[in-house]
Formats: structure tokens, C-alpha cells, sequence
């Protein structure tokens, strides 16, 4: 579980916010002190980008090579509004244009 938080540059302050539980606890699963719950373990897999396989290691690897901010963007969004993602993606969508305007839509 950590390497996946670090792989998506997530700090273990900003994934205990996300899981609404202490970075103490947080810490605690990440070292094996104590087990998530079957939901709190499904709320992990999904902020991290995988599955509960993976994720109890059931599966070594994933199988297909994930971008990790992508991964991460949609962890933050996870609890947003409708339109707090529309912005986001408004925002994100200006940002990009303006730097890559040959990229066209697709």
C-alpha cells in the first residue's frame, strides 16, 4: 500500500484525509499493525488505482502500467461535487490547450 500511495506521490497526511482516518492509522496498515476493514480496503484500492488483489497481493504486478498522476487526480476528485470536477477538468482542459495547442481533440 505505500509503495502505490508513493508511486502517485500521494502523502499519508493527504490519503488519511481521503480515507477520513488518522495518518497514525494510516501508518499503521501501511506496516501491517492492524488490517483495513473490507470497505475501508476497497476505498484504498480505489483512491490508489487498483484491485483488492493487488492490493492484498494476491497479484504481483498490475497489468497495465498505470499513470501515476492520473491515478492521483482522480483519488483527489473522488469526494468533489459535480461541479467542482467541472472546473477541475475546465481548468485542466485551458491549462493544457494553451501549452499543447497543436494536440487538437481526440
Amino acid at each position: 500500500m505505500r509503495k502505490q500511495r508513493k508511486f502517485i506521490n500521494m502523502s499519508s497526511s493527504q490519503f488519511a484525509d481521503l480515507l477520513d482516518i488518522s495518518q497514525n492509522a494510516v501508518t499503521a496498515i501501511e506496516r501491517g499493525d492492524v488490517s483495513a476493514s473490507p470497505m475501508r480496503a476497497k476505498r484504498i484500492a480505489q483512491i490508489l488505482g487498483v484491485t483488492l488483489g493487488y492490493l492484498y497481493g494476491e497479484i504481483t504486478e498490475m497489468t497495465e502500467k498505470q499513470d501515476p498522476y492520473v491515478i492521483k487526480m482522480k483519488a483527489l476528485l473522488m469526494n468533489a461535487s459535480e461541479e467542482d470536477k467541472k472546473i477541475v477538468t475546465d481548468v485542466a482542459e485551458a491549462f493544457l490547450s494553451s501549452r499543447y495547442p497543436n494536440t487538437g481533440e481526440k
